[in-house]
C-alpha cells in the first residue's frame, strides 16, 4: 500500500495568521485528543482535557447536541440519497458482489479507510473524516464481526492522519500525523487512547517489524528507529528523485527491508539490512517492478511488475532468482500491490477499479472475490488467521470504470468478506 511515501508535502496553508496562532493554542491545551468515553476522565499522559467541574458540563453538553446534528445530518442524508418511493440508493454490500460472507463492517456516513487488524483478530483500527480531504480525521477501532466504532484519537483541523497498525502484541497502535509543523511526526498510542507518545517529527507512515521491537519509515530516505524512538538510523538517504525507495516491508525475522526504487534507472526492487548494510538490487527489469512484499516464512518475495503489459503480479526467491508470473493476465487485465496471507498459501491482490482477487503463491485457484464498478477498492488487510480481507471501497458518485477524472468521492465505506473456511 501507498502510505505516508516522501512525496506528501505539506498541502494546507493558513491565510490568517492570527487564527492560526489560536489553533495552535487550542491543539497545545487539547493534546491530540481524548479518548471517547463518558463521563470524561483526565485524559493520561501527556492528553490534556479541558475544564472541570462547570465548565466540563458545558463541554459535555456541547458534545450531546454535536452527537445530535450528527444523528440529523445522517437521516437528512438517508433521505435525499432515497428515490420517491422511498429505496435508498446509498450502496449495500450487493453492490459490489453476492457472496453471502461479505459484510459491510462501517458503513457510516464520511470517510474509513487505512484499516489495519488487531493481532489477536477481534478488532480493526481504521482512520475516519466525515468529509474526503477535510479534516479533522480521527483514528477509530471498531470490534470484528460486529461493533459500534470507538473513537481513539481526534487531530487538529488541516492535519492528515495516517495508520500505521498494531505492534505484534496488539497493545499500541503506530500512526503519523501529517501536514502540521507543530505537532506532526510519528506517533504511537494504546487502543484506548492513553499514551500518545511522539517519537519523532517526520511526517510519514511507520511500519511496525515483526518482532515489535522497531518502526521503519519513508521520509526523504528510509529510516528504522527503536519502538520508543530512542535510536534512530538512516539506511538509505535521499537526494533526488531517482533514489526514492518506497513501498517498504519487512523480512519476518526483522533484519532486512524490501523497497522498490528508479535508482537504477528502472523501477527494481532492493533488500537492505535493517542497520543500513548489505544493500542488494534483486530485479534487473527493464520495465517497473514494484510493491514488494515479503513470505511470511521469508523464503520469497512477490511484486507487482509491468514487464508483461499491463500488469502482473510475479513470485521470486529472496536471492532474486526463480522470477515467476502467477497471474498471466495476457494483457487484457491489471494486478496490483500483493499481499501475502499469514499461512504464506495466497496472496491477495487489486486489479484496477472495483477488483478484489486472490491466488495461490504457486498460481493455481485464481479467484475473484470482489468485482464491482460502483465504488474504488483501496487500502485492505487480512485477518491474523487468514479467514478473512478487510477493505476499503470509495464511492464516486456511481464511478467511472477505471477511466477518466474522478469525481469527488462522496463515501468509503469498510468490508470484510471471508476468504477461506
Amino acid at each position: 500500500m501507498e502510505w505516508g511515501t516522501a512525496t506528501e508535502h505539506p498541502l494546507h496553508q493558513r491565510a490568517n495568521e492570527g487564527a492560526r496562532v489560536a489553533k495552535l493554542e487550542r491543539w497545545r491545551t487539547r493534546g491530540l485528543g481524548c479518548p471517547n468515553t463518558f463521563p470524561k476522565e483526565p485524559c493520561p499522559g501527556s492528553l490534556h482535557c479541558i475544564g472541570s467541574g462547570v465548565h466540563r458540563a458545558v463541554i459535555e453538553m456541547a458534545k450531546y447536541v454535536l452527537r445530535a446534528c450528527v444523528v440529523l445530518s445522517f437521516v437528512l442524508m438517508l433521505s435525499m440519497c432515497s428515490d420517491q418511493s422511498g429505496n435508498s440508493q446509498l450502496p449495500t454490500p450487493k453492490d459490489l458482489s453476492q457472496p453471502p460472507d461479505l459484510l459491510a463492517l462501517v458503513a457510516m456516513p464520511g470517510f474509513s479507510t487505512h484499516p489495519s487488524w488487531s493481532p489477536n483478530g477481534t478488532e480493526i483500527a481504521f482512520v475516519y473524516s466525515t468529509k474526503v480531504y477535510e479534516e479533522p480525521e480521527s483514528l477509530y477501532r471498531v470490534s470484528f464481526p460486529a461493533g459500534v466504532p470507538v473513537m481513539v484519537l481526534q487531530v487538529e483541523e488541516g492535519t492528515a492522519l495516517r495508520n500505521g497498525g498494531w505492534d505484534p502484541l496488539g497493545e499500541w497502535i503506530a500512526l503519523g500525523i501529517l501536514y502540521n509543523t507543530s505537532t506532526g511526526g510519528i506517533y504511537i498510542v494504546r487502543p484506548s487512547g492513553e499514551n500518545l507518545t511522539r517519537l519523532s517529527e517526520e511526517w510519514a507512515t511507520p511500519i511496525w517489524s515483526p518482532d515489535g521491537e522497531s518502526l521503519a519509515f519513508d521520509w526523504n530516505g528510509i529510516y528504522v528507529m527503536d519502538r520508543d524512538g530512542a535510536s534512530k538510523t538512516q539506511l538509505l538517504p535521499i537526494s533526488e528523485f531517482s533514489e526514492i525507495c518506497p513501498y517498504l516491508s519487512w523480512s519476518p525475522d526483522s533484519t532486512k527491508l524490501l523497497c522498490a526504487s528508479p535508482r537504477s534507472g528502472n523501477w527494481d526492487v532492493y533488500a537492505i539490512n535493517a542497520d543500513g548494510s548489505g544493500e542488494t538490487r534483486l530485479t534487473r527489469s527493464m520495465f517497473r517492478d514494484l510493491t514488494p512484499s515479503w513470505s511470511p516464512d521469508g523464503s520469497r518475495i512477490a511484486f507487482a511488475s509491468d514487464r508483461s503489459v499491463p500488469r502482473d503480479i510475479y513470485v521470486m526467491n529472496a536471492d532474486g532468482s526463480g522470477v515467476v508470473n502467477i497471474t498471466q493476465n495476457g494483457g487484457n487485465e491489471y494486478s496490483k500491490d500483493p499481499d501475502w496471507s499469514p499461512t504464506g498459501q495466497q496472496i491477495s491482490f487489486g486489479g484496477g477499479w472495483g477488483t478484489l482477487e486472490v491466488v495461490n503463491a504457486d498460481g493455481s485457484d485464481r479467484r475473484t472475490l470482489v468485482a464491482t464498478t460502483d465504488c474504488r477498492i483501496g487500502e485492505r488487510d487480512w485477518s491474523p488467521d487468514g479467514k478473512w480481507i478487510v477493505f476499503s471501497c470509495a464511492y464516486y458518485g456511481g464511478g467511472d470504470g477505471g477511466s477518466g477524472d474522478l469525481p469527488m468521492a462522496h463515501a468509503s465505506w469498510l468490508y470484510v468478506i471471508r476468504v477461506n473456511p
